[in-house]
């Protein structure tokens, strides 16, 4: 309907103004924005969708009303795996402005890519579900056929939602957000890509284009994680792990910079290894953790200590070649904690925690 040819003409025209940005330079937007995805980026990000690592993107319009609930949306969505693209403002505040007064580290290896403060800087967010549909997908641009292949691929395959947050300066109290932000979000529900917003904006509950209710509003910040995941049909196993920080791959990419650091460990300060070893099935105890020397909250603050990990496995099919690929692991277990930044490997490792 005009609705939908409304949020297509929309996205063609943010499109066209996005790309005039880089007319006269590679990276117009600069500081915490990074604006176009290029296709190195696309192709490692992408398969992390066709494969599940990586189970759906959100694209977040707007802001919260203060940076504590901007980080603990964040976290939430982090802890899931779920990659967040961030464009436009609400009341000229950004949410990735917010994370970034608090010192949330925003990359594409932290699964947080503030595209920039326009909402026209959306269109990145689609950009990227089309290309991945013509990348991942097989599909070749030109007619309206390839077109609605693209949308439907996106339908059937991207596990992904809008979400806007707050509302707008120069508009009634019944609209709420402007009309941009209303075609622009009308142009992702052509993609079949639902949205779910904190504000009472018009609800579009009917089934059709997306796969259950195009649009529903009104919705608490503690539950709009939860609901956008029913919304969207999104199938995510969360294990809850006893640790008290945040866990989730999300958190892979994340730095600790020497401000934030409470102690480290190898690098340039100090001695460290990792070392994983066969033994004998009857000389290993499953579970077992030995710590020899401080535990962490003895240590002092912004030293570097020493640190040894020693890992033994057991296994009737375990094979010595298995060695080095679940050492490996170590890494992946450490650094997937929020707070804990591990690079390396053997005997060349650096720990830092926050």
């Amino acid at each position: 309907g005009d609705t939908l040819d409304s949020g297509v003409a929309t996205l063609i025209a943010e499109e066209a103004i996005e790309s005039l940005k880089y007319v006269n330079g590679s990276n117009p937007v600069g500081g915490i924005w990074l604006g176009f995805t290029n296709d190195n980026i696309l192709r490692l990000q992408g398969i992390k969708l066709v494969d599940g690592r990586m189970p759906g993107f959100a694209a977040i319009v707007g802001c919260t009303e203060n940076n504590e609930q901007a980080v603990k949306l964040i976290r939430g969505f982090q802890e899931r795996n779920i990659l967040v693209f961030m464009a436009g403002n609400s009341k000229g505040r950004a949410i990735a402005e917010q994370l970034d007064e608090e010192g949330i580290e925003m990359n594409w290896d932290t699964y947080l890519v503030p595209y920039g403060k326009e909402i026209t800087a959306a269109i990145h967010a689609l950009n990227f579900a089309a290309r991945s549909a013509m990348t991942f997908g097989g599909i070749e641009p030109g007619n309206f056929k390839a077109a609605r292949d693209i949308l439907l691929y996106n339908k059937d395959r991207v596990y992904a939602f809008v979400m806007a947050l707050g509302s707008d300066d120069g508009v009634d109290d019944e609209q709420l957000i402007t009309d941009e932000k209303f075609a622009t979000a009308a142009g992702a529900i052509n993609f079949g890509f639902p949205v779910i917003s904190d504000v009472n904006i018009p609800q579009i509950l009917p089934t059709g284009i997306c796969t259950y209710e195009h649009v529903i509003s009104g919705i608490k910040l503690d539950e709009i994680i939860s609901r956008a995941i029913e919304l969207r049909g999104l199938t995510i196993k969360l294990e809850e792990i006893p640790i008290p920080v945040p866990y989730g791959a999300g958190f892979e990419g994340e730095r600790v910079r020497a401000e934030n650091m409470f102690v480290q460990f190898g690098g340039k300060n100090s001695d460290a290894f990792e070392l994983l070893r066969m033994k004998p099935i009857d000389q290993v105890e499953d579970n077992k953790i030995e710590v020899i020397g401080p535990e962490v909250d003895e240590m002092e603050e912004g030293q570097a200590y020493p640190l040894g990990i020693v890992v033994e496995v057991a296994g009737r099919e375990f094979q010595e070649d298995f060695e080095a690929v679940l050492e490996r692991r170590i890494h992946e277990f450490t650094s997937c904690a929020n707070g804990i930044f591990h690079m390396g490997q053997r005997a060349i490792v650096w720990v830092r925690i926050s």
